[in-house]
């Protein structure tokens, strides 16, 4: 006992405690000043910055309790009892230390790139990045808890992973297209698509194994990624959101035509200016095309600013110019169906004999 106190006085506790309290108030006082630089990064709109910053968190403190705190320990109880272990842990917590700043750095800059290309499923990417971050941090803690070499454990995993890959094959082919629909930029959130199989939706995220699309209705539909990889998808905000939304109308054949054109495109116009709240668009166009039994018929193709507008353009633009050509007096014409009877049977018998009845216009 006589010894452990010489040995405990020799190291000059009042320095220690002052050297140990000096680095924890460094590491506040870098902790203050990286949270408040993160929120200035973020007013001035300094993304990059902010993400250095932000993969810093907590940071400065745990390495002032690493060399305040935690090496002085080690160092008094190798002093006592000759504990070599000590340099190991030193090692693990530092290299744990510097991979969950790799990770936060690289699921921040994900982010910020995601962001400024309009790709934006980053969910999958930034899991992948953290699951290897805490592979990598499970490998540094067995491999001091066991005195194993990293490397040998890190073949060991990789190895067990490769073996595994026969037993989980189909959740594996959906995390590779997951991946590759991440990365090739083909799908993002927000993204409007049609399937094959008629259904359609709105992009929510897509997973590790699936991808998520919302409907109209708020119903959402879980597909897995390897149908939309192998699907031959309709992606309406590719390469633009504008969508080309076609109304089918007649006129009668006594109409003025150009006036017809002239009268149509101001209401369409118009309409267009309301429902798509000032994003430029094309202009819309009319092309007549058919000599119907009844009409002139002529397409209006009208452009919606993204998906989800063009039935409300449509709904608004068949009310206005329903009115505008009433007021104008053009005349959208309807079939008349008249039925010529002989006086020798009852009316109520012609509907049994169709050879009695004919379409005229």
């Amino acid at each position: 006992m006589i010894e452990e106190f010489d040995a405990i006085q020799s190291l000059n506790l009042s320095r220690v405690l002052i050297y140990a309290a000096g680095l924890l108030l460094i590491g506040v006082i870098l902790e203050v000043g990286f949270r408040f630089g993160k929120r200035r990064a973020l007013a001035k709109n300094y993304t990059w910055i902010s993400a250095i910053l932000r993969a810093l968190a907590w940071q400065p403190l745990f390495w002032g309790v690493l060399l305040g705190i935690i090496w002085p320990l080690w160092r008094l109880v190798e002093e006592i009892t000759g504990w070599q272990g000590g340099a190991g842990l030193m090692n693990a917590l530092v290299l744990i230390s510097v991979t969950v700043i790799i990770v936060r750095l690289i699921n921040g800059l994900l982010k910020i790139l995601a962001a400024r290309t309009s790709s934006a499923s980053v969910s999958l990417l930034n899991n992948l990045v953290t699951g290897v971050g805490v592979l990598i941090a499970a490998v540094i803690i067995l491999g001091y808890l066991f005195n194993i070499s990293t490397l040998v454990l890190l073949l060991a995993i990789v190895g067990a992973v490769t073996g595994l890959t026969v037993v989980f094959q189909e959740p594996l082919n959906n995390l590779v297209s997951g991946v590759s629909l991440t990365v090739s930029n083909r799908l993002a959130p927000g993204n409007w698509i049609r399937l094959p199989s008629g259904i359609e939706g709105q992009v929510v995220d897509i997973q590790w194994d699936v991808t998520l699309v919302q409907q109209l209705a708020k119903n959402l539909i879980v597909l897995p990624n390897k149908v939309m990889t192998e699907a031959e998808i309709i992606n309406y905000d590719r390469p633009t959101s504008e969508l080309r939304v076609p109304v089918t109308v007649g006129v009668s054949y006594d109409s003025d035509l150009a006036r017809v054109e002239q009268v149509t495109l101001e209401e369409a116009n118009l309409i267009m200016h309301q429902v798509n709240r000032d994003t430029p668009t094309m202009a819309p166009i009319i092309r007549y095309h058919t000599f119907a039994d009844f009409s002139i018929n002529f397409d209006v193709f009208l452009r919606a600013a993204k998906y989800d507008d063009q039935f409300l353009l449509k709904h608004e633009f068949i009310k206005r110019l329903h009115q505008r050509y009433e007021d104008e007096g053009i005349v959208i014409p309807f079939p008349i169906r008249t039925l010529h009877t002989r006086p020798d049977r009852p009316v109520a018998l012609v509907n049994q004999d169709h050879q009695d009845a004919t379409e005229v216009g």
